[in-house]
C-alpha cells in the first residue's frame, strides 16, 4: 500500500540537513518526535561504523 506523503519539513542540525517527509498513519504509537529522535540516532550509528 503506498501512501502518499502529506507535509514535508527541513531540520538543519549542525552541518547536516534533515528533510523528514510526514505521512500520517493513525496505527502508529510514535510522534513526530519519536520518529526524528530514531533517524537521528541510526544516522550517528552509520558514521560511526
Amino acid at each position: 500500500m503506498q501512501k502518499d506523503i502529506t507535509s514535508a519539513t527541513e531540520y538543519k542540525i549542525g552541518n547536516t540537513t534533515y528533510i523528514v517527509n510526514l505521512v500520517f498513519n493513525k496505527n502508529t504509537s510514535e510522534n513526530i518526535s519519536d520518529i526524528v529522535k530514531r533517524l537521528i540516532e541510526r544516522d550517528i550509528k552509520k558514521q560511526a561504523a
